[in-house]
C-alpha cells in the first residue's frame, strides 16, 4: 500500500463530503463498523489523495470507483497480514488438563510426524538420483535445497538465471525418464 501523507485542506474537505462511501462499503460488505472502520479508512484516504493528484483518474473514473477499490485493497491487505503463519501460531497452555498427546511437539511440527523409515528411504532415493547428475548440476541442486533463489545460484555458479532454470528443466526431464525405466 502506498504511504499516506497529511491531507491538504481541499483533500480534507473532499474526504469529509464523501465519507458516506466508507459507511456504505462497510454496510454492503457486512462488516462491523467498530472493527473495520480503522482498516478501511486508510484505503479511503489514499483514494482521496490519488484522485486529487492524478488528472487521468478524474477524467476516467468516478471517485466512488477509486475509493471502493482502495478500501477493498486495504481490507484484503488486513486479511492477508492476519493470515500469515507468524500471526497464527498454535497456542498451548502449560496448565491445561488435556492429554499429553494433544500438547506434544509432534502435533505442532508437521515435519516431525514423518516416520524415520520414510525419511531414510527418501534420502537414499535422492542420493541415487544424484549419481545421474554432473558435478555442476549437483552443486546447483544443493544450493537450491539450501534455499537459494535462481538469481543467487546463478551468481555463485557464474551462470545466467535462464541457464539455471533450463538446467533444472533438463534435469527434471532426464530424471523422469530414468524414473520411468
Amino acid at each position: 500500500m502506498k504511504k499516506i501523507y497529511p491531507l491538504t485542506n481541499t483533500q480534507r474537505d473532499y474526504a469529509g463530503n464523501h465519507v458516506g462511501l466508507v459507511y456504505k462499503f462497510l454496510y454492503l460488505n457486512h462488516l462491523d463498523i467498530d472493527e473495520y472502520y480503522d482498516i478501511v479508512i486508510f484505503g479511503y484516504l489514499l483514494a482521496v489523495q490519488l484522485y486529487d493528484e492524478d488528472e487521468r483518474l478524474k477524467n476516467r473514473y468516478l471517485f466512488s470507483t477509486i475509493a471502493w477499490r482502495q478500501m477493498r485493497y486495504s481490507l484484503f491487505e488486513h486479511y492477508r497480514n492476519n493470515s500469515r503463519q507468524k500471526r497464527n501460531a498454535p497456542v498451548i497452555s502449560m496448565n491445561s488438563n488435556g492429554s499429553h498427546e494433544e500438547s506434544s511437539l509432534d502435533c505442532l511440527l508437521p515435519d516431525c510426524q514423518q516416520s524415520i523409515h520414510e525419511s531414510a528411504t527418501d534420502k537414499i532415493y535422492a542420493l541415487e538420483l544424484m549419481t545421474y547428475m554432473t558435478e555442476k548440476e549437483q552443486e546447483v541442486v544443493k544450493l537450491k535445497a539450501y534455499g537459494y533463489t535462481y538469481r543467487e545460484i546463478a551468481t555463485r555458479c557464474g551462470l545466467s538465471i535462464k541457464a539455471v532454470g533450463s538446467r533444472f528443466a533438463r534435469m527434471r526431464r532426464r530424471l523422469k525418464q530414468i524414473e520411468a525405466v
